[in-house]
């Protein structure tokens, strides 16, 4: 009875050993069958890595030698563009050098021979005879030997473009006989007329001021018109007339000197409210020394009084409100 149970025992422990053996051997090939296809997958990934490589190395000679033709195709380009810029500036100083040979050597005129008078006896007269050829003149050109021969091409090129000159020298010397004829014709305005400044429009803002400017009007010294200008008056040398002379006022005049002005005079103050603290009453502790005395504050007051300031005045006080 207790052999039969150890022998129960033993079996029971016999098949459970034997199936853990069996599921771990099936574990064990499920195992090899992955790793064996994580090394192809693994080998398929090297291969596909390694011909990318060789791909890029490909592409990387293909792009040094596209880039080596690229620069060498570069570097012919701009030698032939030097030498068509060579070619062109030395077709361009050839041409500068003939239009001004052209121009610094005018073709000679042609030189027409004077007429011979012409002697005919009375012995050839009578028989019917021609009077013999005169000889050609020295300076004469020679016509060609040969009926057939034809002129030059750079012959033919010369006195072309001398007759082009020519033509273009003649026609600029009518235009500008033209211009200046109708500039002695055309009468000039007042203002071209030498001596003769300009007015500007006085302002009709009152009665007072409009007559004022016809007196000025009335009183002014008129130029002299067109027509009683001499001859002389009409170029740029001519001499300006006298009362543009009378008129003139020297640059050493001082302002006590100088006519008052009659109309309104504007002047520009920058310190306004420094202007204004001036004109109001001070405290007995204040100082107005340095308000009163200010340059605004004497331009204002010489502006009130009538009197003209100077340049140098009028600059200093700009400096100084600076």
């Amino acid at each position: 009875m207790i052999s039969s149970a150890i022998n129960i025992i033993l079996l029971a422990a016999l098949a459970a050993t034997s199936g853990a053996v069996i599921l771990m051997y099936r574990r064990l090939r499920r195992f090899d069958a992955l790793q064996n296809a994580a090394a192809k997958e693994f080998a398929r990934a090297s291969e596909a890595i390694d011909r990318a490589r060789e791909a890029m190395g490909k592409m990387a000679d293909d792009g040094g030698e596209m880039a080596v033709t690229l620069a060498t195709r570069l570097n012919e380009a701009r030698m032939m563009m030097n030498d068509i810029e060579d070619a062109t500036i030395r077709t361009r100083d050839a041409y500068l050098e003939f239009k001004v040979f052209e121009t610094a050597t005018p073709p000679a005129p042609a030189a027409v021979p004077a007429p011979r008078p012409v002697v005919i006896e009375a012995n050839a007269s009578a028989a019917g005879e021609e009077p013999a050829a005169e000889p050609a003149e020295a300076g004469a050109e020679e016509e060609p030997v040969a009926a057939g021969k034809s002129v030059p091409a750079a012959i033919r090129i010369r006195d072309a473009a001398r007759a082009r000159i020519a033509a273009a020298r003649e026609k600029a010397t009518e235009t500008q006989a033209a211009n200046r004829n109708a500039a002695l014709r055309s009468p000039r305005p007042l203002q071209s007329v030498p001596g003769a400044r300009p007015r500007p429009a006085t302002p009709l803002a009152s009665a007072a001021s409009a007559q004022r400017a016809t007196e000025a009007d009335a009183s002014a010294v008129r130029p002299a018109s067109f027509g009683s200008l001499p001859a002389a008056s009409t170029g740029p040398d001519a001499s300006p007339l006298a009362a543009a002379s009378d008129t003139r006022r020297p640059a050493s005049s001082t302002a006590a000197e100088r006519p008052a002005p009659t109309g309104p005079m504007m002047m520009l103050v920058k310190n306004r409210e420094a202007l204004a603290r001036a004109s109001e009453p001070k405290a007995d502790g204040d100082d107005e020394t340095t308000t009163q005395n200010s340059p605004e504050y004497e331009a204002a007051m010489a502006v009130m009084n009538g009197r003209q300031f100077t340049w140098s005045e009028l600059a200093t006080a700009a400096q100084r409100s600076a």
